[in-house]
This record gives structure tokens, C-alpha cells and sequence, in this order.
């Protein structure tokens, strides 16, 4: 997170807080905190309410739900010689333990959801269950696999797999969709997602947070879209290469805390509905994997990854329409915005001594604050095209800049607030 602390001079708080800009993105209001538990809670949009209020809310909902549970029954036998009750369980269902689960047994539809908890041994009762209407809830589990959900192919509602000692997702080789969100946190020995390589839809948001053992999510290779992604304090991840389908994510980007060395894997993504945040990932050498975003509805903020050379991956964007952030990255060595024509708010370079090159830019408009503080730059003359700042140009702590070269940009452009 920014703060003023880590300011050497200066105001007491950064220029643009007042705007949402401290712990936010642009113009939603979006905090990330971590319990003691290891999970995340998220205020974003109303896709990333729903995070809080499943791991909250479901267990009173499932138990209610179990109470109206009805069944039908006939018989048919698999695909694999199984001979399976056919057992439509009406209305959601909470298990608890292995006795709980030999109760459904030969169940091949839930049209309600799903929970699953406790001492479970596997799922091998499941072995005929084909498709949940609703959710499916597990967590805080002995599994450290799904070996006996072979044939599910569908969960209509969320699925959510949390608190648990899964190595990967094998068993679940059949599931090609699910409705709502994904959400896989806080799985301490978690190494893949193999198991997933099946799944191409995803409804809402997917979410892949503090599994500080997970290597690699090459599984996620279908999908191509998603209502928000959040990849966060996962430790030993060192790539995206499983999005590489991926084209579309209609909310936003959250890179956070985790191990990657690049995000290559991105690549074909072409559209971002909001925001783009990365930040502290301590390994992360460039963003080269963005080049495909030409526009930004939000901010773009990649702020404290201290192995960051460059960010030659938004040579392609021409507008951010919540500004641009580049803060606090102490290896940054260039910044060429190489497109960038207007940014709808604020625009601030800052805390990156090594930097030494800013532009060729065609920056025209900041509607916001222009800040360039504590750099490394010994010149302004990237930013040729400069003629509007609708609020303060700050240009302070460069300490091989000339003040007449600050001045020089300042007398360039109408600047509406004040220059210092």
C-alpha cells in the first residue's frame, strides 16, 4: 500500500488521496485486507461482495436449505459401468463428515448447492453426481483431492474451495463450467490446479489467493473470460502462462504479493472493464504482457514491485481514464508511456531513483495532478506534447533535474492548480 510514511519531503499526505487515490483504484472504492485467517475480504464491485458473504453467510443458508430436501429416484448405469441411483435432491444440502456423506450416496443432481466440510476420507459417494444447480462450498476439509466427482461437468452457482490440504483438483477432469465465481484461498499445501483443464466458462470472478505453495495454474487454459481476476499471495507462483486464452476480464485486474517474474501469460488479453493493479510482487521484472491493452476505463497503478525495469508493456495504451500510477518501484529504469494521449485523472512517477528515461511520450492531457518526485531524470523533454494539467504540477526530490527544466514543462501547459 502507499503511504506519506515512506515520503522523504513533502506534504503530509500524497497529492490525489483526497480523490480515492491512498488504498483505492480511480473511482471505486476498493480495499483488500487480510484476516488473521489468511483469506481475503474485498470491497469492490458488487461481483467481489459476494466473496465476503459466501464465507460468511453460506453455512446458515445450506443448513436452512437441508430441511426442504427432497428426492426422487430411478436408476441408470454410467458411461463407466457404474450402476447409479438416480437421485434428484431438491433444495441445498450441507455435509459434514463421512457418515453425512454416504446419506447422498448414488446422487446424480443437486438442484440446490452443495457444502462440504470436515473429515470427509474422499468423495467416492459421489461418484455419480453429474451437476449442481447451486453452489459448491468446500472447506475447511481433510481432501487433498476431488477423486469422486469424475463426472461433474457442471456447478451452476459459485464454487469455492478454501482452508483445505488439496495438492491439485484431480477428480474433476468433467467440469467445464461454472456459473458464478471461482474462488480458491488459503489451501497451504495447494501445488496446481490441474485437474481443471476442462473448464473454459467462468460466470463471474475468479479469484486464486494465499496459496503460498502453488507453482503453476496452467489448468486455467480454456478459459477466456472472466468478470474480475484476482492472483494474490501466492508465493511460489512464478507465471501466468494457464491465462493464456484469456481475452477479456470485465472488472478488474489485481496482480498482488505473489511470485511472478513476468506475466507473459496475459498476452492476449485485450480488454479490462475497470481497473489494472500490481503491486508488490517482489519478483517482477517487467509487464510486457499488457501489450495488448490499448484503453483503461480505470487506473492503471503498478506501484511498489522492487525488480521492476520497465514497463514497455504499456507502450500500446492511449487512455487510462483513472490515470496512471508508477510509485515506489526502486529498479525502474524507463518509462515510455510510448501511446499514452490523455489520462482521465491523475498521472504520478515517483520514488524510482534508477529511472533516467521518461518518453517519448505523447501525453497531451492530465486531467488530474501531474507529480514526478525523488527520480532519477536529468530532463522533461519526453513529454513535448504536454499542453493541460486540470490540477497541481508537482515536480519535486529529482535531484539531477534543473529547476529551469521543470519550469520550462510548467510554461508548456496550462496548469488550472498550483506548480511546485
Amino acid at each position: 500500500m502507499l503511504a506519506a510514511g515512506t515520503v522523504a519531503c513533502g506534504p503530509p499526505n500524497l497529492p490525489g488521496e483526497e480523490e480515492g487515490f491512498g488504498d483505492e483504484i480511480g473511482t471505486t472504492d476498493t480495499e483488500a485486507e487480510t484476516d488473521t485467517s489468511g483469506t481475503t475480504e474485498t470491497d469492490t464491485t458488487t461481483e467481489t461482495d459476494t466473496t465476503t458473504e459466501t464465507t460468511t453467510e453460506t453455512t446458515t443458508e445450506t443448513e436452512t436449505d437441508t430441511t426442504e430436501t427432497e428426492t426422487t429416484e430411478t436408476t441408470e448405469t454410467t458411461d463407466t459401468g457404474i450402476d447409479c441411483t438416480q437421485e434428484l435432491v431438491l433444495g441445498g444440502i450441507s455435509i459434514d463428515g463421512q457418515e453425512a456423506l454416504d446419506t447422498v450416496a448414488g446422487v446424480s443432481v443437486f438442484t440446490g448447492g452443495l457444502e462440504l466440510s470436515g473429515a470427509l476420507g474422499d468423495l467416492s459417494p459421489l461418484q455419480c453426481l453429474r451437476e449442481i444447480d447451486g453452489y459448491l462450498f468446500i472447506h475447511d476439509t481433510d481432501l487433498t483431492g476431488f477423486a469422486g466427482l469424475e463426472q461433474l461437468e457442471r456447478v451452476g452457482a459459485y464454487f469455492y474451495v478454501g482452508q483445505s490440504p488439496v495438492l491439485d483438483f484431480s477428480g474433476l477432469e468433467a467440469l467445464t463450467e461454472v456459473g458464478g465465481f471461482v474462488h480458491v484461498t488459503s489451501n497451504p499445501v495447494l501445488q496446481s490446479l490441474d485437474g481443471l483443464d476442462s473448464l473454459a466458462s467462468v460466470g463471474d470472478f475468479l479469484h486464486v489467493d494465499h496459496n503460498p505453495a502453488l507453482e503453476q495454474i496452467d489448468a486455467l487454459a480454456q478459459i477466456s473470460a472472466v468478470g474480475d481476476l484476482r492472483i494474490e499471495a501466492n508465493g511460489s507462483l512464478s507465471n501466468l502462462d494457464g491465462l493464456a486464452a484469456l481475452t477479456q476480464i470485465q472488472s478488474h485486474l489485481f496482480l498482488w504479493s505473489s511470485g511472478m517474474v513476468d506475466i507473459d501469460g496475459l498476452a492476449g488479453l485485450s480488454s479490462v472493464g475497470t481497473d489494472v493493479w500490481i503491486q508488490e510482487n517482489p519478483a517482477l521484472q517487467n509487464v510486457d504482457g499488457l501489450a495488448g491493452l490499448s484503453s483503461v476505463p480505470g487506473m492503471v497503478r503498478i506501484d511498489i514491485n522492487p525488480a521492476l525495469q520497465h514497463v514497455d508493456g504499456l507502450d500500446g495504451l492511449q487512455f487510462a481514464g483513472g490515470g496512471v500510477s508508477l510509485w515506489s518501484n526502486a529498479a525502474l529504469q524507463r518509462v515510455r508511456l510510448a501511446s499514452l494521449a490523455e489520462a482521465g485523472a491523475i498521472v504520478r512517477i515517483g520514488f524510482s531513483s534508477d529511472l533516467a528515461e521518461l518518453g517519448p511520450s505523447p501525453l497531451q492531457t492530465v486531467d488530474g495532478d501531474l507529480l514526478i518526485w525523488s527520480t532519477g531524470l536529468s530532463e522533461l523533454g519526453g513529454l513535448p506534447a504536454l499542453n493541460f494539467v486540470g490540477e497541481t504540477l508537482w515536480i519535486d526530490g529529482n535531484a539531477l533535474l534543473p529547476t529551469c527544466t521543470a519550469q520550462a514543462l510548467a510554461d508548456q501547459a496550462t496548469v488550472l492548480g498550483p506548480t511546485v
